[in-house]
């Protein structure tokens, strides 16, 4: 398909106004509370007192490092890890402030998962926008992407990956709606770095990928670097800024350490390798089970831990999830093909690979003893982007029924596969002996 016979997609006046932003505060309230109320059963659970139960994330660090006033930050996030999330010290404020209206900060620390996860589910939302003119199809989407596997998780496990989903969600929203266009620099791309850069510090790639994408062949090497430049520069001091100040305020002892955190997070990651997965795994993870989540693995860890943890190991799904697996499979193909048919689509597809593939090549070296699921949230919204782009595609090229029709079978079978992973997550949890 030529430029000359480009798809119709809704214009800037019809993708937003008030209905639609009412919308997006019901599906932020609707997600945030199933998350709180299946959250507040983890509360007095070891997700809250020790690392590594499930995905080898650290939730209980954020039980003081955020929540806690009294708490020592120094001790619950070391220098490695706010070197490599420089503004998840800027994140306690606003977990504190949850305080009066939790009572613990257990239930706070939930309360900003969950509402991390409904924020992530509206963006999915605003995204679907740009390239469906319907509710139905906007709202369909949205909770496609909520229920599917990394954001649906994400809503009971507190960790920063949480506040990097809404980054990337936002970057994704703006690329989609052309509000992050290198040639026109604004202050949303800069809004967006900043917290790609700042909740994951490699996650600001994105921003550097796509601008890339966009300005390929319509603007030269040395005026691109001079746009992304400045960009990155008004970012960067800016998270220079928020952590100098934050660290002054909650963690004043780090403060002499910074010029140490590069050799820390080397440290960190070289140490912690153990037996990488391979790159497969690493693709397979990443592509695969980035909507549709396979059976659960118990692994039983060695000391220091010296307990079992979940994670996903093997390829291996229940019945319903090997039909939303196909399903979803063959839905990301048609979404590709006929994305790049449609000229205005190609520089998206090409920062969502482009995307992929440097987070696969990553993680094929950076990863914690072979656990790789949680680095997928990285790449969810890429692929959901895709799927967007052909589901829109799709409406105007085939019947808008059957389309719809495919659309919501696949969403239900990856809701009934999903959130029988998610029950099972929480009742092994549940389960296990907190420590005496």
């Amino acid at each position: 398909m030529n430029s000359a016979h480009r798809l119709t997609f809704p214009t800037a006046a019809q993708r937003w106004g008030w209905s639609q932003t009412l919308t997006a505060i019901l599906l932020v309230l609707l997600v945030s509370l199933v998350h709180f109320i299946h959250g507040k059963a983890l509360v007095h659970t070891v997700l809250m007192q020790s690392f590594n139960w499930v995905f080898d994330f650290d939730s209980s660090r954020f039980v003081g490092g955020w929540c806690t006033a009294a708490a020592s930050v120094a001790r619950d996030m070391d220098l490695s890890f706010i070197a490599r999330h420089p503004l998840s010290l800027a994140t306690r404020p606003a977990c504190l402030a949850l305080l009066p209206l939790t009572g613990t900060p257990e239930l706070a620390l939930m309360a900003l998962t969950a509402l991390c996860a409904g924020l992530a589910a509206a963006l999915a939302y605003g995204l679907a926008a740009a390239f469906c003119a319907a509710e139905f199809d906007r709202v369909l989407l949205a909770l496609g992407y909520a229920l599917s596997v990394h954001p649906l998780l994400l809503g009971v496990i507190p960790e920063t990956y949480g506040f990097a989903l809404m980054g990337i969600g936002l970057h994704w929203v703006l690329l989609a709606h052309g509000k992050a266009n290198p040639l026109q620099p604004s202050a949303w791309a800069r809004v967006s770095l900043f917290l790609n850069m700042g909740f994951t510090v490699t996650n600001a790639a994105l921003n550097a990928l796509s601008s890339a994408a966009w300005a390929w062949q319509r603007v030269g090497w040395r005026r691109w670097l001079v746009l992304e430049g400045r960009t990155w520069l008004i970012a960067g001091g800016a998270i220079a800024a928020v952590l100098v100040a934050s660290a002054a305020l909650f963690t004043p002892e780090q403060l002499t350490q910074l010029g140490a955190a590069p050799q820390r997070v080397w440290w960190t990651v070289n140490m912690n390798r153990g037996e990488p997965a391979s790159l497969l795994m690493v693709v397979v993870t990443f592509v695969l089970y980035s909507f549709v989540a396979p059976v659960l693995t118990v692994i039983d860890l060695p000391l220091p831990d010296l307990h079992p943890m979940l994670d996903f190991r093997r390829f291996q799904f229940s019945a319903v999830g090997w039909g939303a697996l196909t399903l979803s499979t063959v839905a990301m193909a048609v979404s590709v093909r006929l994305a790049w048919q449609d000229s205005a689509m190609r520089r998206l597809l090409a920062a969502a690979a482009l995307w992929l593939l440097m987070n696969t090549v990553l993680h094929a070296y950076w990863q914690y003893r072979g656990s790789i699921y949680l680095y997928g949230a990285h790449t969810s919204f890429a692929l959901f982007a895709v799927l967007a782009m052909g589901y829109g595609c799709a409406l105007q090229r085939y019947s808008a029924g059957r389309v719809r029709l495919f659309a919501a079978l696949l969403v239900t079978l990856t809701a009934v596969n999903n959130v029988g992973i998610y029950v099972e997550m929480i009742r092994f949890l549940r389960q296990q002996a907190l420590s005496p």
